[in-house]
């Protein structure tokens, strides 16, 4: 049973209640006690990781505010700065990458507006050669390419120009592009590198 899944197990108010359900009736045999035991080893090993997690899944809020202080750290070790307008620029951009990770296909407004969440669309060129091989209908997907399979709608890079501005009204579209735009995605990138470690940990724990 994958991570995301087990966090629910232990929670009903999950945004994936059906899916759980499905899939845990189809699960490997572990038990609700190995699922809590295995959440907690993660827990010791990866709590950024498994914060990160309840936050987007379950949406809970001392997680959520877990999470972020854990972010805000880690963007402390790698971009610190004594100036006071850099500091709180860095704090709105932790909250946005935080935002931006959290995010799913269930959560309303966030859906890749091409394949409405699903993760992929309709392969018609694969259909059309199928078909004039075994004269046949067959409805086959692709990954969604406007969305690279994550379902979600891009959030556009302004809000992070929008966020610079605001406390460096003299700073251009293009010094933003060049060194706070990078270190936004290096703050997202963070927080699904944190969530694969979490998974990485739960996997290994619950195949002893």
């Amino acid at each position: 049973m994958r991570l995301e899944y087990a966090l629910t197990v232990c929670d009903p108010r999950s945004l994936m209640v059906a899916d759980i359900q499905a899939s845990t009736s189809r699960s490997s045999g572990l038990s609700k006690a190995d699922i809590m035991t295995a959440l907690g080893y993660v827990q010791r090993q990866e709590h950024a990781g498994l914060a990160l997690l309840y936050a987007k899944y379950l949406k809970h809020d001392n997680e959520i505010s877990y999470a972020l202080d854990a972010l805000w750290q880690y963007s402390q070790t790698k971009h610190a700065s004594s100036n006071i307008k850099g500091r709180a620029i860095m704090r709105q951009l932790v909250a946005l990458a935080l935002f931006d990770y959290c995010r799913t296909p269930e959560d309303k407004g966030q859906q890749c507006p091409a394949c409405k969440g699903r993760k992929e669309v309709r392969d018609r060129k694969a259909e059309e050669q199928l078909y004039e091989i075994c004269s046949k209908v067959v409805e086959l997907t692709k990954p969604c390419k406007r969305c690279h399979g994550t379902g979600l709608k891009a959030l556009p890079k302004s809000n992070v120009v929008t966020i610079v501005q605001k406390m460096m009204p003299k700073a251009n579209e293009r010094t933003i592009y060049r060194t706070w735009i990078p270190i936004y995605n290096e703050l997202v990138q963070w927080c699904y590198t944190q969530e694969e470690e979490a998974s990485r940990s739960y996997s290994r724990m619950v195949r002893m």
